[in-house]
């Protein structure tokens, strides 16, 4: 929806100009017991704000993974 277009860019336009300190992503590596339409969050990431992606991809490291939770550092 327009909407949700909306937000989705408010969102991303937010993070890129804040480039926060942190990120922590899910990274499960199967659907079962999350929402999402059986999407995983990273293919969600990819598809929904690849701007946020790229972002992470050139800004930032991993710093940590526990369990299904992957924390990056900005560089």
């Amino acid at each position: 929806t327009d909407l949700q277009r909306r937000w989705q860019k408010e969102y991303a336009d937010s993070l890129l100009q804040v480039r926060p300190r942190w990120f922590l992503i899910s990274d499960p590596t199967n659907t079962s017991g999350i929402g999402g339409g059986g999407h995983l969050p990273r293919q969600m990431l990819h598809e929904t704000f690849p701007q946020i992606e790229a972002m992470i991809q050139e800004l930032y490291h991993k710093d940590t993974s526990i369990g299904i939770w992957t924390l990056y550092a900005r560089n």
